[in-house]
């Protein structure tokens, strides 16, 4: 289904009204999957989501063959069974997307790519505490397996396999609703959200490879399926991969797309279909992020805002990222794309998570009424509030 974006032209009239010309001759196809979120309860939704993504940052170690899966420091850099208590491989993933399906919506399933998954489920606290934990508490990840895939597969040889994860899924889901798949979580972040696995972030040539090599298991095996990367988890993140050393000054995602298309030109295929990102806005009104926090009285007008910064070649929010660029606008939609189109031409984008904060207040509504507006006038392939 496409919707139509038609050209608004306000006109200037008397002090304090305007006249609004719709140019109906000016049409754009949105794309259907920008209305999207991430864990929906389906139970308490109508319809209309075409887009179900499971991921944030339970999923980086989540060990599809048993469920078990670690908090990382949301909590306690735990092993447990949050994400499932049963011991039936697959069981989250089937339990998602299920309804997800059933519901008309596509799935954008998280491939683990840290190198390691939680091998149990026990709920004892920090696994550090564990002597040789890594070894211990986790069992090896890898993008391939080398022999055949199976089902149940093997529980007892400490590995795991997401390449044979992949196959699995395509072999459960309906076959008329595709599913998708992101190359992990915010890992500009490791070295914070999951320091156990991964003691620092790592850098622009790590992370790179990490994904050339998943990407490329993962088309292995579906190779109609669309996969999303890097889902850097904001600014720093896409911009210097949260100061990675081997930056040397260049924007992250410049290098990302020319080496994303490198390894598409050597493996004769594309291996990235989206480019991702999450969004949160750093935008504060009374001294209030609005995306997090409880208003302050100048916090709505703030957010109402806020949404100018996606576009807005004129708007300057108030934020520390407008102050690392001097005071100038963030214009955030038409530099990414601008990117996109100079490195990587045919790549499209994805904002798989954000959040304007207020969900409860007419100020909330609006900007996202807004940002929907927009994701759709600028062309974002697809996107997942977080809420």
């Amino acid at each position: 289904m496409l919707s139509l974006v038609s050209a608004l032209v306000v006109l200037p009239t008397a002090q304090n009204s305007a006249v609004i010309s719709v140019d109906a001759t000016v049409k754009k196809p949105i794309s259907p999957y920008i209305y999207g979120l991430n864990f929906p309860e389906w139970s308490k939704m109508g319809g209309g989501f075409t887009l179900a993504r499971q991921g944030g940052n339970r999923m980086s170690a989540y060990n599809w063959e048993t469920n078990a899966s670690n908090a990382g420091n949301d909590y306690q850099h735990q092993n447990d069974g949050y994400m499932g208590t049963s011991n039936e491989p697959g069981w989250t993933v089937s339990n998602f997307m299920r309804p997800a399906q059933a519901n008309g919506a596509t799935v954008l399933l998280t491939v683990p790519a840290m190198g390691y998954v939680s091998a149990d489920k026990n709920e004892d606290g920090d696994v550090a505490k564990t002597p040789d934990y890594l070894n211990t508490r986790f069992f090896k990840s890898f993008a391939r397996k080398p022999g055949k895939f199976a089902f149940p597969p093997d529980l007892n040889d400490r590995l795991v396999f997401q390449d044979e994860f992949v196959a699995w899924v395509e072999k459960t889901r309906k076959r008329n609703t595709p599913a998708w798949y992101s190359l992990d979580n915010e890992p500009d972040l490791w070295g914070s959200t999951h320091e156990r696995v991964w003691q620092k972030n790592p850098t622009y040539a790590q992370i790179i490879s990490i994904n050339q090599e998943y990407a490329g298991a993962i088309k292995a095996v579906a190779p109609r399926a669309l996969v999303f990367g890097p889902a850097n988890y904001g600014w720093q993140g896409f911009r210097t991969f949260q100061g990675a050393p081997d930056g040397n000054g260049r924007d992250f995602l410049d290098v990302y797309l020319q080496e994303m298309r490198r390894a598409e030109l050597k493996a004769g295929r594309r291996l990235l279909d989206v480019l991702d990102i999450h969004w949160y806005p750093e935008a504060r009104g009374d001294d209030v992020r609005i995306a997090w926090g409880e208003d302050k009285p100048g916090t709505p007008a703030a957010r109402i805002q806020a949404p100018r910064s996606l576009w807005d070649a004129s708007y300057v929010e108030t934020s520390w990222i407008a102050d690392v660029l001097g005071k100038k606008p963030i214009v955030l939609l038409p530099r990414i794309q601008a990117q996109i189109a100079k490195h990587y031409p045919g790549t499209k984008l994805g904002i798989t998570e954000y959040n304007y904060g207020g969900g409860k207040v007419a100020s909330g509504l609006l900007a996202q009424a807004d940002v929907l507006g927009l994701f759709g006038r600028y062309g974002v392939f697809a996107a997942c509030n977080w809420e």
